[in-house]
C-alpha cells in the first residue's frame, strides 16, 4: 500500500507576486512582531516579500490535491453516517 499524505508542502517562491504579477521575485521575509510569529506557528501561512514591488504578505505553504480532497470528503461522509446511526440508536433507547 502506498503512503498518502493529505496536505502536501509547496514552495511559494516559484509563484507570481499578487501585486505586480512578476514571477520568481518572492522570497521569505522574517516575522517582525508577535502577531506574525503567532500566525506562523499555528497556520501554514508564512510571510513573503517581493523584490520587484516591495509587496509583503502571507502565502500558504500547504497545498491540497484532488486526491486529498476526495479523502477528506470520504472521512466527512463516514462521520456523518456514524452520527446518524448513533442518533437513531439513541432515539430508540429514549
Amino acid at each position: 500500500m502506498k503512503s498518502f499524505t493529505i496536505i502536501q508542502r509547496k514552495n511559494p517562491v516559484f509563484e507570481k507576486c499578487p501585486s505586480c504579477f512578476s514571477t520568481g521575485t518572492i522570497y521569505r521575509s522574517h516575522s517582525r512582531n508577535w502577531k506574525e510569529k503567532l500566525v506562523k506557528r499555528v497556520t501554514f501561512l508564512r510571510m513573503y516579500k517581493c523584490k520587484e514591488c516591495g509587496w509583503r504578505g502571507y502565502r500558504s505553504t500547504a497545498a491540497l490535491t484532488v486526491k486529498s480532497l476526495q479523502t477528506i470528503l470520504f472521512y466527512i461522509g463516514i462521520a456523518i453516517i456514524i452520527a446518524l446511526i448513533v442518533r437513531i440508536i439513541l432515539s430508540r433507547l429514549a
